[in-house]
């Protein structure tokens, strides 16, 4: 199956870019492409030419990763980034309960504002190449905290953690 996936993906990628467009692989569990095999095996096989890397940490993580190591072994790739943190808890948790998406993802299961988890997104912005001058999305799919205090960690996490010049 993954051979498929590969091969599809390729094969899209090459159609965008004869449009002008780059694709971007986006990890995401529950999707096609989610641990950490089938990550690796789609970038070594669809060459930096057709397909660059729009990670997400949140998921990585979910999907058991070290983070920080995939995208330094990719960092040349890495076009843009959703920088998201997870409880180590609550992944464990719907591991062991074989949860759905949606009862996993409550409010303070999985999701948490940046530097509340347990992904170090420090190293994981320090594995980026120098200059690095792709996006930064900070994401919280479901907030641990009120909406306020959420977008408040967020914010002083990014002035704190983020390069000067993206501030």
């Amino acid at each position: 199956r993954l051979d498929v996936v590969v091969d599809g993906i390729a094969l899209c990628c090459a159609a965008m870019r004869d449009e002008g467009v780059t694709a971007a692989l986006h990890p995401h569990v529950g999707g096609w492409v989610e641990t950490e095999h089938e990550l690796r095996t789609v970038l070594d096989g669809v060459g930096p030419d057709l397909l660059a890397f729009g990670p997400d940490t949140g998921h990585m993580s979910w999907a058991g990763m070290d983070v920080p190591a995939v995208l330094r072994d990719y960092a040349d790739r890495i076009v843009g980034v959703h920088l998201k943190d997870t409880f180590a808890a609550g992944i464990a948790r719907a591991r062991a309960e074989d949860l759905d998406y949606g009862t996993a993802t409550g409010p303070g299961r999985i999701w948490a504002e940046p530097a509340l988890g347990d992904v170090d997104l420090a190293a994981c912005v320090a594995a980026f190449r120098t200059g690095f001058a792709g996006d930064y999305m900070i994401e919280v799919d479901v907030p641990s905290l009120p909406l306020r205090e959420c977008h408040q960690v967020a914010y002083d996490w990014a002035r704190a953690t983020l390069p000067l010049g993206v501030r």
